[in-house]
């Protein structure tokens, strides 16, 4: 994730600062940006899950001890 978005800031500077590499920035910023959009309701869900069924696990195991 501290991936993403470092890779989402670098190319945000060089939309903003670069003339030669804009392009390529763009194109960048765009494709990233849209698979975060993509991909963050998979992630929020999976985290989601995983919460509850660690939650539920361990309201199972302070039962049987």
């Amino acid at each position: 994730m501290v991936a993403v978005m470092g890779l989402l800031l670098i190319s945000g500077l060089f939309l903003y600062c670069a003339d030669e590499t804009r392009e390529i920035a763009l194109w960048t910023h765009w494709i990233v940006g849209g698979a975060m959009l993509v991909l963050f309701p998979f992630h929020f869900i999976a985290g989601r899950r995983a919460n509850y069924l660690a939650l539920k696990r361990d309201k199972h195991q302070k039962k049987s001890s």
